[in-house]
């Protein structure tokens, strides 16, 4: 009833009806009671003389306080919002320093994580030069026998391949590491490689257990490579072989995931 005896009664008003509908349903919930919080709250945050501002919802200035300081629909009179908006504020300013912390703590793990995967990368790209050099200018000359030679390069050709994805692998994820996942189109080039890796190295096997006897010391040589580029193949497709110098351990036979694995199958 004090809601009805709040409004402006002229019936020559044309929004009288519905704005004398909508507050004195308020008890209903819905929409009424969406129209009455609304109100109350243009209402607390104009400036300027109550007449003014009441002519401007079709209150007259002795309705306005009436209706200001008349209870919302939670029982909370309307400036109690200001005081739960202070109360809160120490609240917001501690969220945002947590926010900050935990912002600096990943911006300084993804500089740590990219120096690592540039050294990896680096690193394997340095190995995979290395060992086409002395494969090419080194070893082979020294065989004086082109089959010999030729059994040899094959069992460096798996290992070569293997270390240059991986080292692309490593310089490239320094670009998503702890932002996005791994491009799906990387991800699919390198479900590819893994397959014809692993097509490589059979083939590489066979041959070289072919040649093996007629080789000399090529031929032990050759599959001495060969078996390093399998276990470089499951270093990084199939189960994680390689720690550095402080790890445990324990963690050799956990059977951990290799990194490039699991930026592909997140890409998924």
């Amino acid at each position: 009833m004090a809601a009805r005896q709040a409004l402006r009664t002229d019936p020559t008003s044309p929004n009288n009806s519905t704005t004398q509908r909508d507050v004195t349903d308020v008890g209903g919930g819905g929409r009424s009671a969406d129209f009455w919080v609304r109100t109350k709250t243009y209402l607390s945050g104009c400036s300027g003389p109550s007449g003014d501002v009441a002519l401007a919802i079709g209150l007259t200035a002795q309705e306005y306080p009436k209706i200001v300081h008349q209870p919302s629909p939670d029982g909370a009179p309307l400036h109690a919002t200001e005081g739960r908006r202070q109360r809160r504020e120490p609240q917001r300013k501690s969220e945002y320093a947590l926010y900050g912390r935990r912002m600096a703590e990943n911006d300084s793990r993804r500089r740590a994580r990219r120096r690592t995967y540039l050294s990896l990368g680096t690193g394997e790209l340095a190995a995979a030069a290395l060992f086409t050099y002395n494969a090419v200018w080194v070893v082979a000359p020294r065989l004086n026998d082109d089959q010999r030679s030729l059994t040899f390069m094959v069992g460096v050709a798996p290992l070569v391949v293997v270390l240059c994805q991986a080292g692309a692998y490593w310089l490239m994820a320094r670009g998503w590491v702890t932002v996005r996942p791994m491009p799906r189109g990387l991800a699919r080039m390198y479900r590819a490689f893994k397959t014809l890796d692993l097509l490589v190295l059979v083939a590489a096997g066979t041959y070289i257990a072919l040649h093996l006897e007629n080789s000399g010391w090529a031929g032990p040589l050759a599959l001495g490579t060969w078996l390093f580029a399998i276990v470089e193949f499951v270093n990084y497709y199939v189960v994680r072989l390689s720690y550095p110098c402080h790890a445990r351990l324990d963690k050799v036979g956990q059977w951990r995931t290799p990194r490039l694995i699991q930026d592909v199958h997140a890409a998924a």
